[in-house]
């Protein structure tokens, strides 16, 4: 199919997706997005729809047949019944101009990777994992992929592939030095925390503490010596689940604890 034996707008094809009813949706360059039933084109474009720019990088559908594009300038979201909702950085607070990718998580949550970091979706409310907020290496985000495990799998432009899970954003590099759980006692903790370092020899370290969306909320460089504990005070933390990271030469531990 093309523009010359087709009602498809644009020979630019960015990305190709195809919904649980068989119908093919195609996101173009300058064209909008098409979809095919199998016999008849449609096509939303800025002049005929509420979609905000006709470069559509990306479509992602989820359980309810809630299409989601990608454009260049921003997000726009039409149900079943035909309605549009439109997400852009002056409307939603967060700095991001190009979606590259989205991913369902699960119902109800969707990822997208923007020029401007990890944005996220949650029940009507957005969030942005940044490079400033957590230890995401770049905020020029090109691609993604969920596993088997939920961790998302993310490609930057410029700094290779890191992982975003419950544990913060980890770069691949770092992952493959090594590294395991870590022991935190009291789980759950009121004030407290004691963190069992598994390092052998003496060096140096980094402690960083991270709550759900990767923010950084403690991180603390500690000296290691043997098999040794440290002891932090969580005390002014918020009641919730938090994650611990130790950064070494020898690896990357982890745990994670409730705060009461």
């Amino acid at each position: 199919y093309n523009t010359d034996n087709s009602d498809l707008p644009s020979d630019g094809v960015f990305t190709i997706e195809i919904d649980d009813l068989g119908v093919v949706w195609v996101g173009t360059y300058n064209g909008g997005v098409s979809k095919f039933n199998g016999l008849t084109w449609e096509t939303f474009d800025t002049s005929n729809s509420e979609l905000p720019h006709n470069h559509v990088r990306t479509i992602t559908i989820n359980q309810s047949h809630v299409v989601w594009f990608g454009t260049e300038n921003g997000i726009a979201r039409k149900t079943p019944n035909g309605e549009w909702d439109i997400y852009q950085a002056e409307n939603i607070g967060y700095s991001f101009h190009t979606i590259h990718e989205g991913i369902v998580q699960s119902p109800g949550v969707v990822f997208f990777a923007t020029d401007g970091g990890i944005l996220r979706f949650v029940n009507s409310t957005f969030s942005m994992v940044t490079s400033q907020n957590s230890n995401l290496p770049s905020n020029n985000l090109r691609s993604m992929g969920l596993d088997a495990d939920g961790n998302m799998w993310v490609g930057s432009g410029t700094d290779g592939i890191s992982i975003y899970s419950p544990e913060g954003t980890l770069g691949i590099k770092d992952e493959q030095k090594g590294g395991g759980e870590l022991t935190v006692y009291p789980n759950p903790t009121l004030d407290d925390l004691t963190i069992k370092l598994p390092l052998k020899g003496a060096g140096q370290s980094e402690i960083r503490i991270t709550n759900g969306i990767g923010q950084t909320i403690i991180e603390k460089p500690v000296s290691s010596m043997g098999l040794a504990n440290h002891t932090l005070n969580v005390k002014e933390l918020p009641r919730g689940t938090y994650f611990v990271t130790v950064y070494s030469e020898q690896g990357i531990y982890q745990g994670r604890f409730q705060k009461l």
